[in-house]
């Protein structure tokens, strides 16, 4: 589907599912969703360019710049895919091309409606959809982190609990493993795309570089300050998420530890007794013991006397705990 903006004095107006080359003739930005191949014919025809979602990559084409990137998201079953968006900048207008709707582009859709008056060239446009694009991914790094920092104190609160017998089960330390693993491929993921977006923004600054309008180069600067700073915002998520893990390791090492513990004790429990049975069970011709009146009660006694001795120094030493 084919959308193209027109800019009316201080307003933009849309066509949408454009059909022809003549329907976007004037448009400042043409907005392109899982093109047809009749689609592509119109755009080739009324920009004389050809419509490819290549893997990420930066190239000029006679006056063009073509810039492809991966957007990271999650699908509906929370796990992580990156959706490539081509920008073109041609000598008219601005393209974007992409597979899927994607948060920046309906963002700046209805943001360019708004404030029509500050995008009044192809550059300007750009940079407003680099813009939005900058505050999705900032956006969803943020969010990262407040899930990180409730899943942090779930973890927290797990070593206090560890001697009183409340602490998750192994299954559930698990599954917190396996979530942290998906948020680090999340941003794993995200820190690629990133560096993908100062890329385009570095060619997209070299092109406005010497640009007449001082405001737009400012606005430029400033967008590659945030885009280095949602890059170390990610670097901190990351040595987080790397931090979580190591804590989680460590707690199912400690509850590793605490089922050892109790299968020492109970060894060490029943082991001496354990050692007077098989005493008695010896089959010697003489045991002076088979003749007594009391023999029978006094090996009884040992046994339970040779369990609660070792049980009283455990609990002394308090290693139930």
């Amino acid at each position: 589907m084919i959308t193209a903006f027109f800019k009316d004095n201080d307003t933009f107006r849309f066509t949408r599912e454009v059909q022809s080359a003549e329907e976007m003739k004037g448009a400042l930005w043409i907005d392109v969703l899982r093109p047809t191949p009749e689609e592509k014919d119109i755009l080739r025809t009324a920009l004389d360019i050809e419509l490819t979602l290549q893997h990420p990559t930066i190239y000029h084409e006679d006056d063009t710049l073509f810039m492809t990137m991966g957007l990271v998201s999650k699908d509906e079953e929370n796990a992580t895919r990156v959706n490539k968006l081509t920008f073109i900048l041609h000598e008219d207008c601005v393209v974007t091309l992409h597979e899927i709707e994607l948060m920046p582009v309906a963002i700046f859709a209805q943001r360019i409606r708004r404030r029509a008056h500050l995008y009044d060239n192809p550059q300007k446009i750009l940079w407003g959809l680099l813009f939005a694009l900058s505050e999705t991914v900032a956006d969803r790094v943020e969010a990262v982190g407040t899930d990180l920092e409730q899943l942090s104190k779930n973890i927290a609160e797990m070593p206090t609990e560890l001697g009183t017998g409340k602490t998750g089960t192994m299954t559930e330390i698990s599954e917190l493993l396996a979530e942290l693993s998906r948020y680090e491929d999340f941003i794993s993921q995200s820190g690629e795309s990133v560096l993908q977006l100062a890329r385009v923004v570095r060619y997209f600054n070299a092109e406005v570089d010497g640009f007449t309008d001082a405001e737009l180069q400012a606005r430029v600067n400033e967008l590659a300050a945030d885009v280095a700073g949602i890059k170390d915002h990610l670097a901190f998520e990351h040595d987080k998420v790397r931090y979580l893990q190591q804590a989680s390791m460590g707690i199912l090492n400690m509850q590793q530890n605490q089922i050892v513990k109790v299968f020492t004790i109970l060894t060490a429990v029943f082991l001496p007794p354990t050692l007077v049975g098989t005493m008695y069970g010896m089959n010697f011709a003489h045991m002076p013991e088979l003749s007594w009146k009391w023999g029978f009660p006094v090996t009884i006694f040992l046994t339970f006397l040779s369990a609660i001795l070792p049980l009283i120094y455990i609990k002394k030493k308090r290693w139930l705990r």
